[in-house]
C-alpha cells in the first residue's frame, strides 16, 4: 500500500483505491505532481494534464472542450467571470487532478496565457 500523506482534503480516487471512508481517515491524500500539459489525443478535448502519484504511477485527465472558447483565446474578463460563477460548483469535489479544476484554473484562470496559469496552478495545488 503507498503512503497516505497529511494534507486538506480525500479524493474520491484514494477513497476507492484503499477502500477507505471518510469516517476513518480524514485531511489524507496521494502526493500528486503536475508533470505537463500536452494537447489532448482524444477528440473534442483541447489538453491533457500528466500527474505522477507516490509510486511514480501516471494519471491523465483530458479537459477543455475542443472548438469552445476559453479565457486565453477571448481574453474576455466578462466571458470569464460567468464561466467561473457557473462552474464554481466543479470545485467542490476537492480534488484538484479532475477536469473542472483543471478548465477553471488554466483555461479560465487569472491569466490569458496558459503558461501563466499552469505555473500559477502548480503554486496553489502541487
Amino acid at each position: 500500500m503507498l503512503p497516505l500523506r497529511f494534507f486538506k482534503f480525500v479524493p474520491t480516487y484514494v477513497e476507492a483505491s484503499y477502500g477507505l471512508s471518510r469516517g476513518n481517515i480524514y485531511r489524507h491524500k496521494l502526493v500528486m505532481k503536475l508533470l505537463e500539459v500536452i494537447k489532448s489525443p482524444i477528440a473534442g478535448k483541447k489538453w491533457r494534464a500528466v500527474f505522477e502519484g507516490d509510486a511514480g504511477r501516471l494519471k491523465h485527465t483530458d479537459f477543455g472542450a475542443a472548438g469552445m472558447d476559453d479565457y486565453t483565446l477571448t481574453h474576455s474578463k466578462e466571458q470569464r467571470e460567468r464561466y467561473r460563477t457557473r462552474h464554481s460548483k466543479d470545485l467542490t469535489t476537492k480534488d484538484p487532478t479532475r477536469a473542472g479544476f483543471l478548465s477553471y484554473y488554466l483555461l479560465w484562470g487569472d491569466s490569458t496565457s496558459l503558461k501563466t496559469n499552469i505555473a500559477s496552478y502548480r503554486r496553489k495545488f502541487f
